[in-house]
């Protein structure tokens, strides 16, 4: 099949999506020209002399068509030679030569559909953005219905007929069950649309930002609206849509201004035009053009960039209603569709008159910052992880300092578990003659020396020693007879040395000493551990800097670091709001954001 093209000129259609334009180019030769080309009434031979007066098909190439026997084989040919090097310029030239053949309508037919397939290639694309609620979709609608509100304008009485407007974005492709600050578009959709000038233009509506549902959220829609802007080769203008009645700069506005300006190429800087809805007159505009400057780095006039109006296709709906329920008279209705969608057409023609003044923006421009901002944002989060990873051996190296020290403390308290004492013992040394002695406990009297008795092994006998008197007890150490002895020793003191072990203090300090020695090898392997993680933190440090350089020259935002404070700014804002349970993901959030601050900053 062809492109998707419209039965009525003006309705709008969702238009087809492509990567490289000569894919495109080719696809629609393969399919419509062909097809065009195997019907029935379609005379290759003369299809074929209109090809090679446009220089489409080479002299040689026209005698092959011609000297084909079959109708099959002829069109097969040509479909091989139009498949080789397809191009707008052979198209269009191709298309002028059909229409020559007035007598045949097939022609004629084919020519107009050629036409149509060129005007979708080369039409403007604009690209909608904005905060979530700021009327992004009623404004594509309107767009859409452009030139059936110029045609009612011109013939008032087709006002009656409120069913020519049609809904531009399908509901169906909306989120129903979205909230008043949740984006209700599941993502970003290139439309097609033909104003009355016969201009295409490519709507590309895309998710708004500031959802409640968060950054990630956000994130998600970033990547649709990159992922719709991938399909194309250029952009006219990047739409910016406000709300005209919001007084001043909110903190979640300046937020939604700081995601949009960073997936946006300063090459885009001259194409953004502002859109205020919810406003009938530049007079009554409540917020203030010139707060944007800081964003842009430019300043907006009404001459050329903004666009103040009051979107009258809000009010369709509710004329619909009021014309099937017969409310109001009819001449009523008429006359408020009327007066709303006069001024607006006058504010939409001189906005389509400046896109004529835009200069195309290469679409590889907004792929090149983006996939920069996600090295970035890679790499902020590999620098986090190397900051965890830095502070948890950080952690280790703390708690084993501490194994450490108490390791020593107890190896210090048992290190005396051996120790050597000097000791006072009594020992017997041999004499030359015998002597009484006392081996009670504890006594080690030398009670009688050089003994004149005979020594006998009978202890009654040492009573009539002289240390004993007759009496059964010794004068000297006052122990019975039965505990001295008579021969060749006597006591004598010595004082010697004597090493005593503790077992307990022993092994409390083999224990220790042990765990001391394994606790100081992993604290070695921890430091060179640290000291690589410090080296890759610096080699990512290095690298983040000159991403975020080559990103800031690159995009409309002036810093990546303005792009974190605002979401700093916006989740403290959350988290005033938001008590009990709910706060915990918030601060986990905030703090998050802070170590990215610092990281980018270069303070950790």
């Amino acid at each position: 099949m062809g492109p998707v093209l419209s039965e009525n000129s003006h309705a709008p259609v969702v238009a087809m999506e492509w990567s490289v334009r000569v894919k495109k180019i080719r696809e629609f030769v393969n399919s419509t020209v062909y097809s065009a080309l195997t019907g029935e009434y379609c005379d290759i031979r003369s299809v074929a002399s209109h090809l090679r007066a446009a220089d489409v098909v080479s002299p040689s190439d026209f005698e092959k068509i011609g000297h084909n026997q079959s109708l099959r084989g002829a069109n097969d040919y040509f479909h091989q030679l139009l498949d080789r090097d397809p191009s707008v310029g052979k198209l269009r030239d191709f298309s002028t030569a059909l229409k020559k053949d007035t007598y045949r309508d097939c022609h004629q037919k084919l020519a107009e559909d050629i036409d149509v397939f060129l005007q979708v290639l080369d039409m403007y694309k604009i690209l909608l953005v904005g905060k979530t609620g700021s009327g992004k979709t009623s404004f594509a609608n309107l767009l859409c219905n452009f030139a059936q509100a110029q045609s009612i304008l011109d013939n008032p009485k087709k006002v009656a007929n409120l069913e020519q407007f049609h809904q531009f974005i399908d509901m169906d492709l909306e989120r129903k069950d979205a909230g008043p600050k949740e984006s209700k578009n599941f993502g970003a959709r290139m439309y097609n649309t033909q104003l009355i000038n016969g201009r295409h233009i490519g709507i590309i509506d895309t998710p708004g930002f500031g959802d409640i549902r968060g950054f990630e959220q956000d994130k998600k829609n970033a990547k649709e609206i990159i992922r719709a802007i991938e399909n194309e080769e250029y952009i006219k203008c990047i739409c910016l849509v406000i709300n005209g009645r919001q007084a001043r700069m909110s903190v979640s506005l300046q937020y939604v201004l700081s995601e949009i300006t960073s997936i946006l190429p300063k090459e885009a800087l001259n194409n953004v035009i502002l859109v205020f809805t919810n406003t009938s007159d530049p007079l009554e505009l409540n917020f203030d053009p010139n707060c944007l400057e800081k964003f842009f780095d430019r300043s907006f006039n009404y001459s050329r960039d903004i666009f103040v109006l009051e979107n009258p296709y809000c009010r369709l709906e509710k004329a619909k209603a009021a014309q099937q329920k017969k409310l109001l008279p009819e001449y009523k209705i008429a006359k408020s569709v009327l007066k709303g969608f006069k001024e607006t057409c006058e504010v939409l023609k001189e906005l389509c008159e400046a896109l004529k003044h835009f200069d195309q923006i290469h679409t590889a421009s907004f792929l090149k910052l983006y996939h920069k901002k996600q090295e970035i944002e890679e790499n902020v989060f590999r620098s986090l992880t190397a900051y965890d990873n830095q502070q948890n051996v950080e952690k280790e190296i703390a708690e084993v300092k501490e194994k450490i020290k108490a390791a020593a403390a107890t190896k210090s308290l048992n290190a005396n578990f051996k120790v050597t004492r000097r000791v006072l013992m009594w020992i017997t040394i041999k004499t030359d003659r015998h002597n009484i002695i006392c081996v009670a406990k504890d006594c080690h009297s030398n009670c009688q020396l050089a003994c004149y008795l005979e020594k006998s092994d009978d202890k009654v006998i040492l009573k009539a020693a002289a240390c004993f008197g007759g009496k059964e007890y010794c004068q000297v150490c006052g122990h019975s007879y039965t505990y001295h002895y008579n021969n060749e020793r006597r006591f004598q003191k010595l004082l010697s040395e004597e090493e005593f072990v503790d077992n307990q203090m022993e092994e409390e300090f083999r224990k220790a000493k042990t765990q001391e020695e394994i606790q100081q090898a992993f604290l070695m392997k921890l430091e060179i551990r640290r000291e690589e993680l410090k080296r890759e933190k610096q080699r990512l440090a290095e690298k983040l800097s000159r991403d975020i350089t080559e990103f800031e020259n690159m995009s409309i935002i002036r810093s990546y670091v303005q792009l974190l404070q605002h979401q700093l700014i916006v989740i403290k804002q959350h988290l005033k709001a938001t008590v009990g349970s709910k706060t915990e993901p918030l601060m986990k959030i905030k703090e998050e954001l802070e170590l990215k601050l610092k990281i980018v900053q270069g303070q950790i």
